[in-house]
């Protein structure tokens, strides 16, 4: 199974994302590949309506803008969870080795249990 987990939207905060790292622990028996992601919060969304926003990248193609998290819950604050606590916790660590370096979660669909990046080849 291929997890995807988005952490940060306005609607979440450290508690709900303290809720979803558990849940992952509990299944990580079941939970064969894992994608870790940042909300990124869409110019002009409905997601961004009474929320401060501010620009999120200077280029012309920027497609987000940055923004205040209604609970404080900012955006290094996401990163840091992610990468102390979600990345390096012992039911997770392994998950996230098991992801081929080459690709992916567009690739999910590609995975199986049994994926190897180095085939073995008759020697002729």
């Amino acid at each position: 199974m291929y997890f995807y987990l988005l952490f940060g939207s306005p609607p979440e905060g450290q508690t709900e994302a303290r809720k979803t790292l558990d849940f992952v622990v509990k299944h990580s028996e079941s939970i064969d590949f894992l994608n870790l992601a940042i909300f990124n919060m869409p110019l002009h969304s409905q997601e961004d309506q009474g929320i401060r926003t501010s620009p999120f990248y200077d280029g012309d193609l920027s497609l987000y803008t940055g923004f205040n998290h209604p609970s404080g819950w900012d955006r290094p604050l996401v990163r840091h969870f992610v990468e102390r606590e979600v990345r390096r916790h012992p039911a997770i660590a392994p998950i996230l080795r098991r992801d081929p370096p080459l690709f992916t979660s567009n690739h999910a669909p590609f995975f199986c249990k049994n994926f190897s990046l180095r085939p073995e080849h008759d020697s002729e």
